[in-house]
């Protein structure tokens, strides 16, 4: 305020000068002893947000004035130091509409290191900017985080030609928003390892896992960065990340090597729970560093422009999306057909492979044992590693209804196999289980070692808790005409030693029922191989081959072929039924149904059970590949479903926020609709907790990069962000109308109920 007062006590002064000197009154300055004309004081706004690496804490932050080319004022507009959550806030003048916020170090500076779990030093030689353009001198406060990644847009922006201009900085905004799939700039830092991270929004959690990646690279000593002190590696990362964007025309294109370093850091982070807080085990579906090459948009567009660009994006693909009367608008319709296909196609790729293999190895070699007089029980009760229950008894007749009673009439082994399928529940309460099974004869056929020829079909029992403990079993499936008609073919098997080294299926398999007891096929044609290879320590491999046709109705649902690279890999020990469990299987596989195909490989990870003895089944199911329609290639790239909490989950216990189980889906690749662009899209949603859900989504159709995020909580008021790369922003949580805004100003009003959006020059259009 010094400043401010110094104007009228100069003006007094002059006056006094003037009549010592003989100035008369007439000279139009103010008379002795006139008031102090008032001076209006600057309009000032305030200017906050969060400094990070990790969280930066007693940094230095410094705001300095950027003129039309770029260049960065002599002197700060203002200055102060983070505090210990790393936050900042100052004041600077309205007028003041291009700026750069600086941070770097101070005496105790310091900044979270994730993959240490502790603080360390804030490098000397490390400084974080983010550029600031704004569109109006209102009083409106300003938000604006600092990290490595909005160093990226300095970097990016100031080593094009003509360096900071407000052209350069805008592009190099788009671009990197782009690459990571949220705007750096406004979305709040979080430690990735801090409790904070659980609750934190999809943009957050997406930036605290990037955050943290530099760290681990730092840790590991990557991307050249192998100094002594991690401080200073942690600075040699920030630097290489942060250059390593460049702007080609109406692209941005990163270093492919450092993209890559950080894309896989990404991928190890997000399963290091140690490092990893937020809830979210997978990368696929968010896009942060997953391709080199993104679109931006050179110049500098207006507010009302760029909204413009963002709704006639949004309108197109959307009507592509769910209207399939108009041009282009094949996607719902593609989606919703080659998902049943999908689904039918790849039914069959399950544990019951396993079981089959499992269930025929186990009988024969009973059968075997039981002829040679190695084994003196005709009965042996089988755990299978898909977490199934059954056994095994040698018969004396080839209809397996007369026990053998030694190995001389010992001619027939029929096994049986029941899953734990789902319990039924009312009212939290429940009635009844379902236990969808199999069984099968195996009888040796004449003449040929090692060859049998089965009969089989499937079954599903109900045991009910309504009106006592009874059991009702059923027997499922179309095998032909004769009422105890069954499936049937052939099993060769041989051994090496002791064990079982290969078995071969081929015939007709039985129905195949879901864990509801839904019939899902009549039967399935087989044609299978697996190779049985010891690992050590009671690990088993199983490589698959072979191929399988499912029916229903009488007519081919689906097929898929078990291509080279398919492997189940178990560990089976028989004196502890409770460790003959699957570790991992990855089956990589052509499927055909309907008018759609799959080819890609599927893996399934994780094995678990749960808490009340539910089917043991993978809690991370990943496929990899593409999907085409009856219009050709429909999509291309990752799908990943996962479930966590699972092996905690009393399903016989009602759901609530300490008994669900939080499931998690992803999806990144390419979509083709005909007659539009390709979508890369990315897609994750996350069930927080029974009523919490969380998801985020981004597409890139060459000319627009659009995300968006939608949080749900019980019955509250949706919340939903929108924003383009290009900096436009709309919030949706339950209002009729809402503003678009661009850098803090409104550009337009969207009506969610008419669908009409009014922009600010005064034009408006529809988006329905």
């Amino acid at each position: 305020m010094t400043a401010f007062l110094k104007v009228p006590t100069m003006l007094l002064l002059s006056a006094a000068l003037l009549a010592a000197c003989g100035g008369g009154g007439s000279s139009g300055g103010p008379a002795p002893g006139a008031p102090d004309v008032p001076v209006a004081p600057v309009a000032q706004r305030s200017v906050n947000g969060v400094a990070a690496k990790g969280i930066v804490k007693k940094a230095r932050v410094q705001l300095f004035a950027l003129d039309a080319q770029g260049n960065k004022g002599s002197a700060p507009l203002a200055a102060t130091v983070t505090g210990d959550d790393g936050s900042y806030s100052v004041k600077i003048a309205t007028t003041v509409l291009n700026f750069v916020i600086e941070v770097d170090a101070a005496s105790g500076a310091s900044m979270a290191d994730e993959a240490s779990g502790q603080d360390v030093e804030f490098p000397a030689g490390l400084k974080l900017r983010t550029l600031v353009q704004l569109a109006a001198a209102d009083e409106t406060a300003v938000t604006s985080h600092v990290s490595p990644l909005t160093e990226m847009v300095a970097r990016t922006a100031e080593r094009a030609s003509g360096g900071l201009s407000a052209a350069n900085i805008a592009q190099a905004k788009t671009g990197v928003i782009a690459a990571l799939g949220f705007d750096p700039e406004k979305t709040r830092p979080v430690n990735s390892n801090s409790a904070a991270a659980a609750s934190a929004t999809p943009e957050e959690r997406m930036q605290s896992l990037t955050l943290a990646a530099i760290s681990t690279l730092a840790q590991d000593k990557q991307l050249g960065c192998a100094q002594a002190a991690i401080s200073a590696r942690i600075a040699c990362v920030v630097q290489n990340v942060s250059q390593s964007a460049a702007l080609n025309g109406d692209k941005l294109t990163l270093d492919e090597a450092i993209r890559a370093g950080l894309r896989d850091a990404l991928v190890n982070v997000a399963a290091n729970t140690t490092i990893n807080h937020t809830g979210m085990g997978s990368v696929t579906g968010f896009p942060a560093f997953s391709q080199s090459v993104v679109p931006t948009t050179p110049g500098a567009l207006t507010g009302v422009a760029a909204a413009k660009k963002l709704f006639t994006s949004l309108r197109t693909n959307l009507q592509a999306w769910s209207d399939s009367t108009k041009q282009g608008g094949k996607l719902a319709t593609q989606y919703d057909s080659v998902r049943a296909d999908f689904d039918k196609a790849t039914a069959p790729v399950d544990a019951s492979l396993l079981v089959w293999v499992k269930m025929a190895e186990n009988g024969l070699d009973l059968l075997a044992d039981f002829k040679a007089g190695t084994s003196n029980s005709g009965f042996r009760g089988l755990a299978f590693p898909t977490g199934a229950w059954g056994g095994c008894t040698v018969y004396s007749d080839a209809a397996a209804t007369v026990k053998a009673t030694s190995a001389a009439n010992a001619l027939t082994v029929s096994c049986n196999v029941t899953n734990l399928g789902n319990p039924i529940v009312t009212n939290g309460r429940i009635y009844a289980d379902v236990y969808p099974g199999s069984d099968i004869v195996m009888t040796p056929i004449a003449g040929e070692a090692g060859k049998f020829s089965y009969a089989a079909r499937a079954v599903k029992a109900v045991r009910s808790f309504m009106n006592g403990d009874h059991t009702v079993t059923t027997y499922v499936g179309n095998y032909g005409s004769a009422a105890d008609a069954r499936a049937t073919g052939t099993i060769a098997y041989t051994k090496s030693g002791n064990n079982v080294a290969s078995v071969n299926i081929s015939g007709m398999m039985p129905a195949r029922i879901n864990d509801d007891g839904a019939v899902l096929t009549d039967y399935e044609m087989w044609t299978l191989s697996a190779l049985r290879t010891p690992l050590g320590e009671n690990e088993i491999n199983y490589s698959f081959s072979g191929q399988v046709t499912a029916y229903l109705g009488g007519v081919s649902v689906g097929k898929f072929i078990l291509n080279e690279g398919s492997f189940m890999r178990t560990v089976e020990d028989h004196h502890d039924a409770v460790d003959d469990l699957v570790k991992e299987a990855r089956l990589a596989v052509t499927a055909q149904s309907g008018h759609s195909s799959v080819s890609g490989a599927l893996r399934f990870a994780n094995f678990q059970a749960a808490k009340n003895g539910g089917r043991y089944l993978p809690t991370q199911v990943e496929f990899t590949g593409s999907i085409a329609s009856a219009d050709g290639q429909f999509f291309a790239g990752t799908l990943s479903l996962g479930a966590t909490y699972y092996a905690a989950f009393d399903s016989a216990a009602p759901v609530s926020a300490s008994n669900f189980v939080k499931r998690t889906a992803a999806l990144s690749g390419t979509v083709t609709v005909p007659n539009r662009p390709k979508l890369l899209l990315n897609y994750t949603t996350s069930s927080e907790s029974p009523t919490l859900v969380k998801q985020f989504a981004q597409y890139n159709d060459g000319s627009v990069v659009f995300n968006a995020s939608w949080v749900r909580d019980g019955d509250a008021a949706d919340v939903i962000r929108l924003a383009s790369s290009e900096g436009v922003t709309v919030e949706l949580n339950g209002a009729d109308t809402v503003d678009v805004k661009r850098d803090n100003v409104k550009v337009a009003v969207l009506n969610l109920k008419t669908g009409v959006i009014n922009y600010a020059d005064g034009a408006f259009e529809s988006l329905k």
